[in-house]
């Protein structure tokens, strides 16, 4: 690459980077957070759908369709945190917009929005 082009290049990233706003930088992190989350932790989506489903519909039921439906997500929540991960610079199409798929995280891989009081054998004091 020539000094002219190289140089030319250096000046667009520095006047791009200094034209960021504050929320399109949080756009870029929520992105390449789910999609990390999203296709390291896809294999999570077979267990996660037998527990939902083995709760709404029981234990037979929720084996066989959980399993099913686990299977068959899988890939689209790979793809879905692929696709995050490639685009991440990307600005988001529209204000809300929460990824390819519903819920935009596994809530087996997010982190839960409770106290340690709440979680099994939940008389434990928080951390400091």
């Amino acid at each position: 690459m020539s000094r002219t082009a190289w140089g030319a290049s250096v000046a667009l990233c520095g006047l791009l980077c200094g034209t960021a706003s504050a929320a399109y930088l949080d756009d870029i992190g929520r992105k390449t957070d789910r999609g990390f989350s999203n296709a390291l932790g896809c294999w999570l989506e077979v267990p996660y759908r037998i527990h939902r489903t083995a709760g709404e519909k029981g234990i037979a039921r929720g084996g066989a369709q959980g399993l099913g439906e686990g299977l068959l997500l899988l890939p689209c929540r790979l793809l879905s945190g692929l696709v995050d991960i490639v685009t991440f610079p990307v600005p988001l199409p529209r204000a809300g917009w929460n990824g390819l798929m519903q819920p935009e995280y596994n809530p087996w891989v997010e982190a839960p929005d409770i106290s340690p009081a709440e979680l099994p054998g939940g008389d434990a004091e928080p951390a400091p």
